[in-house]
């Protein structure tokens, strides 16, 4: 995971975790900033990571194994009436 080095605008990197699987096909910030969720292709997983909005630091939540490969991810929006 990387921050944005707010001197010069260049990536700095803050930690490295394993993806939770074998082979990572995406990876998504969900809308909040709070959660990554991962897709892994040969391990046919998918891994939340919590993510420290100050640090960066990712720790593991959940790993869910899939039937089948996972392809990707789409965030919808709730509305209220």
């Amino acid at each position: 995971m990387c921050k944005i080095d707010q001197t010069n605008g260049s990536l700095v990197e803050v930690n490295c975790v394993s993806s939770g699987g074998e082979r990572p096909r995406e990876f998504e910030i969900d809308p909040t900033g709070n959660y990554v969720l991962v897709a892994n292709m040969i391990s046919n997983n998918v891994c939340t990571f919590k993510m420290n909005r100050k640090t960066g630091y990712l720790t593991l939540t959940q790993n869910i194994k899939t039937d089948n490969s996972p392809q990707g991810f789409g965030f919808l929006e709730r509305k209220l009436n």
